[in-house]
């Protein structure tokens, strides 16, 4: 289905929209996951009854079920795991948010933090930056150093934040956080 984050209506996922206008009475919709019906635990049921209406069976592999309009007992683990499908992605959601703040925090406790995690040397880092000032987005950056010298994979997307913000630093906080480091 659609991979667009946060809480979207059927009509703000186009790939949702294009199935949806194909699909006729007798298809059937397989999907690897409830939760790729819809962001919310209402939008699934909405989605999912909306295509039973329709005589559109919907099958869902993990957990391994499908979706009948006669049948009264699908009907209530759609609606369970629906309200649990939207817990999880609550509860993540939470946890990343929790995360990111606490890495902020870190980083204002200890500025070493701001350094790259990725031991890359200075010539990559410094080209990182290089290529930050020439207007290449993150990813851009990413893909060109790794062409450049000859990395087995790309620096993670955080190691080039990391490194612009290592640069980004004046010439007394970088004394200031290299002490700190031995």
């Amino acid at each position: 289905m659609d991979v667009i984050p946060g809480v979207s209506k059927g009509s703000d996922r186009p790939k949702w929209s294009k199935l949806n206008s194909i699909l006729k009475s007798g298809d059937e919709v397989v999907s690897y996951r409830l939760d790729r019906f819809g962001r919310s635990a209402v939008d699934v049921i909405s989605n999912i009854k909306d295509l039973m209406k329709r005589d559109i069976k919907v099958s869902i592999l993990s957990p391994k079920m499908s979706f009948d309009k006669e049948d009264y007992f699908s009907q209530f683990l759609l609606t369970l795991f629906s309200g649990l499908s939207e817990m999880e992605r609550n509860i993540t959601k939470e946890r990343q948010k929790a995360g990111i703040a606490a890495r902020r925090e870190a980083k204002k406790k200890h500025p070493e933090l701001l350094l790259s995690r990725r031991p890359l040397s200075y010539a990559v880092r410094k080209n990182c930056y290089g290529l930050y000032l020439s207007g290449l987005s993150v990813f851009e950056i990413r893909q060109q150093v790794k062409k450049n010298h000859d990395l087995p994979k790309k620096p993670g997307r955080q190691t080039v934040y990391d490194i612009i913000n290592e640069f980004k630093l004046t010439e007394k906080q970088k004394e200031d956080v290299l002490n700190n480091l031995h």
